[in-house]
């Protein structure tokens, strides 16, 4: 099996058209019934970013696929409307986009660097701001994983 160097500084196995197909066919049945609870989540496309992202290996993907799948419908951030974080708008990092996405729902764009803040600090202003969209999505009902409040905190 041929490897190649990805963009990333990792190598990446160079797999045929064949084994490809055959490796999502494989994380398919590893995720057994989840990939009929969303299917438009769960298509080849998908699949194949999800192992292409764990270079190929079928039970890492399949792990990390099932995970996103249980929290989407567990917590459904589709179902995340204007209405929910138009106060957000007010400190102008937020806005509704002009154009929707392929399923008709508004876009939302979020710029932190925008919000308009009284005389803070830049230190100051940036830990308000996580701490207000972490305390307004945690009031919310969402639970955030412990990689987006290690990024969070990281910058």
């Amino acid at each position: 099996m041929p490897l190649r160097k990805s963009r990333s500084s990792a190598v990446e196995k160079a797999l045929s058209p064949e084994e490809q197909q055959a490796k999502i066919n494989e994380v398919r049945r590893m995720i057994g019934p989840l990939s009929e609870a969303m299917p438009d989540f769960c298509s080849d496309a998908s699949i194949s970013r999800y192992l292409r992202s764990r270079n190929w290996n079928a039970e890492k993907a399949s792990k990390m696929l099932k995970e996103t799948v249980k929290w989407r419908l567990k917590y459904k951030p589709e179902a995340i409307r204007w209405e929910d974080v138009a106060h957000e708008a007010a400190t102008g990092k937020i806005y509704r986009a002009d154009y929707f996405d392929k399923y008709g729902r508004s876009v939302l764009v979020m710029r932190p660097g925008f919000q308009k803040e009284g005389k803070l600090s830049s230190t100051e202003s940036t830990v308000r701001k996580a701490e207000d969209v972490v305390s307004s999505m945690l009031a919310k009902g969402f639970v955030l994983s412990k990689d987006a409040l290690k990024r969070a905190i990281l910058g």
